[in-house]
């Protein structure tokens, strides 16, 4: 799964001509040294050895309203940080804290 944040800067997508020009979209940064298949989980926490293969449209929605980019640019579920055994999951500087991560 591929999650990214984004900042919007000038009016929403449809009003005004200027309107989505300022949107910004970038990826999650894993650490240095990730594979893909790597766990992301809370800071603190401790991988799961029985994670699910699909996760049910309402549990995402749940999380995904609770995604953001946290202070120093971390990505965070509800303030806690995101991280694998490499470290913490990042996201660009030009993507405020705050901003959401789909």
């Amino acid at each position: 799964m591929l999650l990214a944040a984004e900042a919007v800067e000038g009016p929403p997508a449809g009003e005004g001509d200027e309107a989505g020009a300022g949107l910004r979209v970038r990826l999650l940064s894993p650490p240095p040294g990730s594979s893909p298949g790597d766990q992301v989980y809370l800071q603190g926490a401790q991988p799961s050895l029985d994670t699910p293969k699909q996760v049910k449209s309402e549990h995402f929605k749940a999380v995904v309203a609770v995604l953001k980019v946290a202070d120093n640019h971390l990505a965070s579920l509800d303030g806690v940080p995101l991280v694998t055994t490499l470290g913490p999951v990042t996201v660009a500087e030009d993507i405020p804290p705050g901003s959401a991560i789909h």
